[in-house]
Order: structure tokens, then sequence, then C-alpha cells
């Protein structure tokens, strides 16, 4: 996969970030490794636990929870080609 442009998102329990990360198809957690997340395709949170810092996972989020996310930001990546 390659990746043409990273956002950096902060986990909010009240701010709905989904406009701002609609594009991203991957995360990273800089530091920690508890992401609590709704993925798009779910209609519920979920608490993905062990993650490892550093290392970019496929995953298409909607919304990224402060509440037990150990991470301050979390990067997000968006695929593409260069050119586009």
């Amino acid at each position: 996969m390659t990746y043409i442009k990273t956002t950096t998102i902060t986990p909010s329990d009240t701010t709905d970030a989904s406009d701002e990360i609609r594009s991203i198809d991957a995360i990273m957690l800089p530091s920690g490794t508890t992401l609590k997340c709704q993925l798009w395709g779910d209609s519920a949170p979920t608490e993905l636990e062990g993650l490892i810092a550093g290392k970019i996972y496929p995953l298409q989020v909607k919304f990224i929870f402060e509440d037990a996310t150990d991470a301050a930001t979390v990067i997000g990546f968006t695929s593409g080609r260069m050119g586009q």
C-alpha cells in the first residue's frame, strides 16, 4: 500500500471527526496500545487492545474515542498514487 497523506487525529468523546477522517485508509498509534474506535461498517464502537505503537493498521475508522484510547494522538494515512 502506498500512502500519500497523513492526518493527525485527536481522540474525542464529544467531537465528531468523521469528515476529517473520511478518507483515511490506515491508522497508527505513536504511543499506547489500546484504541477505542468505530469502524465505518460498524454501528457501535470497539476497543482494540494490544496494538503495537508505530505499526500501521489498515482500518477505516469513523470515530476515535478519547475514553479507553491511551494515545494522545493517532496518525491517519490516506492511500493513493502520486499526482492524484
